[in-house]
């Protein structure tokens, strides 16, 4: 997620793909400290049903989604001819979708159209905010975002101010709630040379009202390299994350222990086996690619490393709780997404490239990622999404080809689905 505005949008675009065409083949081939004042959230009136967006029958691209239960979830989707992202929400797997976008969000669309950024909780509540697909100048003082607590039939909008800091463009790029009051949002706002501009609010009561805890001017530390998350572990415990390997010395990891109002350099201690050095010297080119929200009090990282001797790349999967990051174990692929059920059970689908093309496989573990058990090898890469031991979800990927493929006996063998509106 995130230096160059060419880079930004670049980034920004990750999410989006162009409408596949062709037959997707599921390919399995073997194994200041003082606070700064709340920003006011403005409620609008009272929510109405959404009427759908999208025709009944129509064929969809899921480009993101988080299920449930085996029935029950939320997507992002894509269709021919609309640049807009649109929220949707299926009861039956994945095969059929109701679009639930709401309305209003789509008024005054930008030519160029809107992405949705979402957080999706396990009570199946919803908040999402839309930006434009490609960076734009802000054209606004204000940034809207929806909550739902009904499954998408009605939306609750409000509206945060942008004023009292310096910004070029507003492009958040992560949200997430811890539980149903506290969350954070973070956006890019400027970019320069070796350097992502961000600005980040909090909430406490549930997006009522907004604090804004990082911006350029209270935290110039904060704004060299690309971030790739924010995420708050607890209400006071939080972590920012980037990625730059090579372009400066150590990792770019901070942490707060006052709900963000101060940030500090934080340090981690290197996997066991590996010189002490290792994030701090100059063997090797160090970065954290992927910060993951698991749980309200349970926090996932990676650290991917190339080694100068070896010119070998390797990375570990570190988990947080209660603001401490535990010891770091090697991941079987040097990237890939990873998502994790539970403190134990997680899948991998890996790679061994930095390359869409390259072939993915896909690993388990029951350990909390401390060993993994191979258990395919696929013609594709994507972020697996599991809602018990054998039920899961991979929006795959190829170079030019996206699908969604859906899994029964804990990722063993694939089948593709063909989603369409209802």
């Amino acid at each position: 997620m995130k230096i160059h505005s060419t880079k930004l949008a670049s980034l920004l675009l990750l999410t989006v793909f162009l409408l596949a065409c062709g037959v997707f083949e599921v390919g399995i081939e073997q194994p200041t400290t003082t606070p700064i004042p709340p920003t006011t959230i403005i409620p609008t009136s009272t929510p109405s049903p959404i009427p759908s967006q999208l025709k009944s029958g129509q064929a969809v691209k899921i480009i993101r989604i988080n299920m449930l239960n085996i029935t029950n979830g939320w997507g992002i989707g894509q269709v021919e001819a609309d640049l807009n992202d649109h929220i949707l929400y299926t009861n039956d797997g994945g095969r059929s979708w109701q679009d639930v976008t709401p309305t209003q969000a789509l008024v005054n669309a930008p030519p160029q159209g809107l992405a949705v950024i979402p957080f999706f909780n396990a009570n199946g509540d919803a908040w999402v905010t839309l930006t434009s697909q490609s960076l734009q100048p802000a054209s606004s003082q204000t940034q809207r975002f929806w909550y739902s607590s009904d499954n998408g039939k009605t939306w609750k909008g409000s509206e945060l101010s942008l004023t009292g800091f310096q910004l070029e463009y507003f492009a958040p790029f992560q949200l997430g709630f811890r539980d149903a009051q506290h969350g954070w949002v973070i956006a890019h706002v400027k970019a320069e040379t070796s350097h992502d501009y961000i600005a980040a609010f909090t909430t406490v009561d549930g997006g009522a009202t907004w604090s804004r805890v990082i911006d350029g001017e209270k935290n110039p530390e904060l704004m060299s390299c690309q971030k790739t998350g924010l995420v708050f572990s607890t209400t006071v415990n939080g972590w920012l994350t980037g990625n730059c390997p090579g372009l400066m010395t150590g990792l770019f990891f901070y942490s707060t222990i006052d709900s963000g109002q101060t940030w500090q350099q934080a340090n981690l201690t290197p996997p066991n086996k590996q010189p002490a050095d290792l994030f701090t010297g100059n063997t090797a080119a160090c970065g954290i690619p992927e910060l993951v929200h698991l749980s309200a009090r349970t926090t996932l990282l990676t650290v991917r490393c190339e080694i100068q001797a070896t010119k070998q790349t390797v990375s570990w999967l570190y988990t947080g709780e209660l603001g401490v990051m535990h010891e770091g174990h090697q991941l079987p692929t040097p990237f890939g997404a990873i998502q994790f059920l539970n403190a134990d059970e997680g899948w991998l689908v890996g790679a061994w490239q930095n390359d869409p093309s390259a072939p993915g496989e896909i690993y388990h573990t029951t350990d909390g990622g401390e060993t993994w058990t191979q258990l395919i090898t696929t013609g594709w890469q994507g972020t697996p999404n599991f809602v018990n031991s054998n039920t899961g979800w991979v929006v795959a990927r190829t170079t030019d080809k996206a699908a969604l493929v859906f899994s029964n006996d804990g990722g063993l063998t694939w089948e593709v689905l063909s989603p369409v509106i209802r």
